[in-house]
């Protein structure tokens, strides 16, 4: 079988944004997202074709209710392997072997840069912010001097700096005054903000 090179038009493929309904927030950690694993297979069906990947799934841990796998995905006509590790820890052992291996699988995916936006916090959305659909909906922060309020990254949900600032929040290393200082922060995710801080402090 003739091995083959990802073109660039596959590589851009590959990291283009995904939907906006395919972050969604975690089921049981309200202050954490997920991206939904439907969304990841029609990346890797549109760019490689159906039937052209497969994944592997090994049980490495089954202890109590935790169920931990390693997961490997090949590609053979690009010399494709990649493994990852994913956990789930659910009562019901099925979706529990379900979560794990949908874990891991995502982790993977992400290696192959499907998600990127997400993961690097550029994932704009309007309802997020309210506006215009270019990242602005014209609110000034008044926390901020001059033009710098306008070359401020978005705080949204459905990203790793997202997760953080509510980490930060719930561990008294930070205060939202701060943060609005280094991001830009709508009053509809300034709400869902601290919702997600009182959610993850009850659950401490």
């Amino acid at each position: 079988m003739e091995i083959k090179a990802l073109s660039d038009k596959q590589i851009a493929a590959l990291k283009a944004p995904l939907p906006e309904a395919a972050v969604k927030q975690h089921p049981t950690k309200k202050y954490l997202s997920t991206i939904k694993a439907i969304y990841e297979v029609e990346r890797l069906n549109e760019v490689f074709g159906i039937g052209s990947w497969k994944q592997h799934a090994e049980i490495i841990e089954n202890q109590g209710n935790m169920i931990v796998v390693r997961l490997v995905l090949s590609i053979p006509q690009y010399c494709i392997e990649l493994e990852s590790f994913g956990g789930n820890d659910n009562e019901d052992r099925g979706d529990a072997y379900k979560g794990a291996v949908t874990d891991a699988f995502t982790k993977i995916c992400s290696l192959l840069g499907i998600g990127m936006d997400v993961y690097k916090g550029l994932a704009d959305r309007d309802d997020d912010h309210g506006g215009n659909g270019n990242g602005t909906n014209g609110r000034k922060n008044n926390n901020v001097a001059g033009g710098q309020e306008s070359q401020l990254p978005w705080l949204n949900f459905g990203t790793p700096q997202w997760d953080g600032a509510v980490a930060k929040l719930v561990n008294g290393q930070t205060t939202l005054e701060k943060i609005k200082t280094v991001m830009k922060l709508s009053k509809d995710n300034e709400k869902k903000l601290m919702e997600a801080v009182k959610s993850a402090k009850s659950q401490n």
